[in-house]
């Protein structure tokens, strides 16, 4: 009896913390806890996600299929990159995947692009992302890749603002803050879908940010 009045205080102190550092309202965190468990217990683990686990669950749930992309979405996730997601980075990362700011999803967004991680979208990168898209679209790879060095080449002179050849983060914000359509302009990684809206539906209590 004492153990599960402990466990009751603990998991109300957890909930309370994670209201104060999110977006979330304390039901949207009961939801996203009793989501973890769930997830996690469906694959004969208790207390972790995997990378295998958490790309099945964005595929299952927010209908995403980019493997390179949902890499990146899973290492924004797992902040601790040396184990597996834990219950704390779940409701973390969601909270800018559901319900993060205007400036929050920018930076999400762009952190996720850039793949090595050097502050700069780079050509290569975009060839990286947009062929991979282009390719699952169903086009060969042959033409893909000459639709994609077309779409570079628009997307820089749309986004390239200093002219540097590449895309830092002021030239990535400055052009979604003028067009908003080109904060996933180099694939998915928000649940902007049918999917994703009907997977934010079941957490979220509205889908206006709070």
């Amino acid at each position: 009896m004492e153990e599960s009045l402990t466990s009751k205080s603990n998991h109300k102190k957890f909930v309370d913390m994670m209201t104060k550092k999110t977006h979330f309202t304390e039901l949207e965190v009961e939801r996203l806890i009793d989501l973890f468990g769930k997830t996690v217990r469906g694959h004969g683990f208790t207390r972790k996600m995997d990378r295998k686990m958490f790309r099945e669950f964005l595929h299952y749930n927010c209908d995403m299929t980019d493997d390179i992309l949902m890499d990146r979405i899973y290492k924004f996730f797992n902040s601790v990159s040396a184990d597996d997601i834990d219950k704390q980075e779940w409701i973390i990362g969601f909270n800018i995947f559901l319900k993060g700011t205007v400036e929050e999803q920018t930076k999400y967004c762009f952190d996720i692009y850039d793949l090595n991680e050097d502050g700069f979208i780079s050509k290569e990168e975009m060839m990286t992302m947009m062929k991979s898209c282009m390719v699952k679209s169903g086009r060969t790879e042959e033409d893909g890749e000459e639709g994609v060095k077309d779409l570079i080449d628009m997307t820089l002179r749309k986004m390239d603002l200093d002219r540097d050849g590449r895309i830092s983060f002021s030239d990535f914000e400055l052009t979604v803050a003028k067009e908003p359509l080109m904060m996933e302009a180099f694939g998915p990684c928000l649940p902007n879908n049918k999917a994703g809206g009907n997977f934010a539906k079941q957490i979220l209590e509205s889908r206006q940010n709070g």
